[in-house]
């Protein structure tokens, strides 16, 4: 490769850094919220201190324990006032950390950067990790591919180190991702598999060979005695959850690795998914290929693919455990291992094509897939922007703080209005102008038989449940209680009012989950009758009680 490629593909690489860097910093910036986001409604205890930090740190959430990045997240929240940013910013840091480390790592192997290095910031810092972008508690998941991240850069420049300190610093991680709850769990033992493999090489350079190897080993001893111990646990105790059947755990897997590319995984199903199930079994095929014909680097090989086989077990574990595997959220657990492909293929590959068209056709590709990613991630993020706009005006215009909980269930779990009276009387900044507390005068209103919110599928005018009032109402609020049969992310619907005082009036917006379920509609107007709208497409919904919320 010519001088002028060589730096015209460096200025490439670390400037694709750069821009997706200062991209996922833009995306946090816009669309985080200093507000609880999903489970963290349930976390405003802890927080607050009306709950034990100690227990929480130490407990189970579903599988999982993550005593270390509960931690930090106790002391990131402490030290930012409460400001449920702070994990979002850790996360953008740590993702840019761990692309800047492997860009470094596969640098150092090859000896100069390659254009297909771009990919690496672009898997790791693009938009379709909304959910872990937007969410400060994602950071037990950004902890995890961080620690990955610096196991491939230690097994890159493992030469250069030399055993000891390669298999300390090993340690450290796999201890770390022991710590990491059940997505770490799976990179324990092949990355346990290849310090053990090191330390032969530590026993001949050490004038103490079994003091040493025995010191360097118990960090990794604690850390499978971590996961067995806490494996044996969950089986004893169970997890409340049906293992899925063969099949479906294949296809759940499968749609894990659809979401490695990000937001652009989900357009053009099933394709992504089978080009990154491709990659993976290319991957494989080369490291074999390579610990066959190059032995001087089986070792480094051995590192690499190992985080391929913790990525495919954690895609395993996900697939037997969870309905569905394309959540955003295990995003970056496939971009790290596609990011371990990288590595092995950067290394021991193809050469890189020399200026001329085929030059730019991979980073034109690696842009393509930042683009796709940037608009399905605002996509995803704009819906709870909505959601969030909407409480925001509520609470200016000093709605009660127990009629904003039920009227805005962005965790609809037992404990949320708990919760989210608990963030009103901690004095949080996002709840400071709410009203507080007030009993209202509630009075049932018949339906009619087989009264049911319509189905619609978003296409021609939205048909609308109407009834008439018993009598004319002062509403301050309208309370609907219907029954819910599957799981529903995204529910909006329109009661209409004579008067439309601003965007949110009559407007609610639901995250639904099976079971009986409410909607309140803010009125603050005088009915006569109910006329209710979809404003996006659903199943409809089964309506088994009305009440009028009374104005004073």
């Amino acid at each position: 490769m010519s001088p002028i490629c060589r730096r015209v593909t460096t200025v490439l690489v670390f400037g694709t850094w750069l821009a997706m860097t200062l991209s996922a910093g833009a995306f946090v910036k816009r669309y985080g919220y200093n507000m609880p986001r999903l489970d963290e409604w349930l976390f405003v205890p802890v927080l607050f201190g009306h709950e034990r930090a100690e227990d929480w740190v130490v407990a189970r959430h579903n599988e999982h324990r993550y005593p270390l990045a509960r931690l930090a997240y106790l002391g990131l929240n402490a030290a930012s006032g409460q400001d449920f940013r702070a994990g979002m910013w850790v996360t953008v840091g740590l993702l840019s950390t761990s692309a800047a480390l492997l860009l470094g790592a596969a640098r150092h192997v090859r000896g100069r950067s390659a254009l297909i290095d771009v990919f690496i910031p672009v898997l790791l810092l693009n938009a379709g990790h909304a959910e872990n972008l937007t969410m400060g508690y994602q950071i037990v998941f950004s902890f995890t591919v961080a620690f990955v991240a610096a196991f491939l850069a230690v097994v890159a420049w493992a030469p250069a180190l030399g055993p000891r300190v390669t298999v300390a610093a090993c340690g450290a991680i796999v201890l770390g991702l022991a710590l990491g709850g059940g997505t770490g769990w799976a990179f324990v033992p092949g990355l346990a598999a290849f310090a053990v493999t090191r330390l032969p090489a530590v026993a001949r350079s050490s004038s103490y060979p079994i003091l040493t190897t025995t010191l360097l080993a118990v960090p990794l001893a604690l850390a499978i005695a971590y996961v067995v111990g806490s494996l044996i646990e969950m089986r004893t105790a169970g997890t409340g959850r049906t293992p899925n059947d063969l099949p479906t755990t294949l296809a759940v897997a499968f749609d894990f690795w659809t979401v490695a590319l990000g937001g652009a995984g989900q357009t053009g199903y099933p394709l992504p998914g089978a080009v990154c199930v491709g990659c993976l079994a290319e991957g494989g095929l080369v490291a074999a290929a390579i610990a066959w014909a190059r032995p001087g680097e089986r070792a480094r090989v051995a590192g690499f693919a190992a985080v391929v086989a913790g990525g495919v077990l954690l895609s395993l574990a996900v697939g037997v455990s969870r309905p569905v595997g394309n959540e955003s959220r295990y995003a970056a657990f496939g971009a790290i291992v596609l990011c371990a492909v990288i590595l092995i293929h950067t290394a021991w590959g193809p050469g890189q094509p020399r200026v001329g068209p085929g030059f730019l056709l991979i980073p034109a590709c690696a842009a393509g897939v930042a683009w796709m990613d940037w608009q399905v991630g605002t996509q995803f993020a704009r819906i709870h922007e909505d959601r969030t706009a909407m409480l925001n005006r509520d609470v200016r215009l000093g709605l009660p703080v127990n009629l904003l909980a039920e009227r805005h269930v962005f965790f609809p779990m037992p404990g949320y209005n708990r919760c989210f009276e608990l963030l009103y009387t901690s004095g949080h900044k996002s709840l400071r102008s709410a009203g507080p507390p007030r009993s209202f005068k509630v009075v049932p209103i018949p339906l009619p038989p087989g009264a049911r919110l319509p189905a619609w599928d978003g296409h021609g005018p939205a048909p609308a449940f109407e009834m008439s009032l018993p009598s004319v109402l002062t509403l301050a609020a309208l309370r609907l209680e219907f029954d819910c049969p599957d799981m529903r992310y995204f529910e909006v619907y329109r009661l209409e009012l004579p008067r439309n005082s601003d965007d949110s009036a009559g407007v609610t917006s639901m995250w639904l989950v099976p079971g009986r379920r409410t909607a309140v509609f803010r009125v603050e107007q005088t009915l006569d009758r109910i006329i209710i709208r979809p404003l996006a497409p659903t199943t409809g919904l089964v309506l088994v009680k009305c009440e009028a919320i009374l104005a004073d």
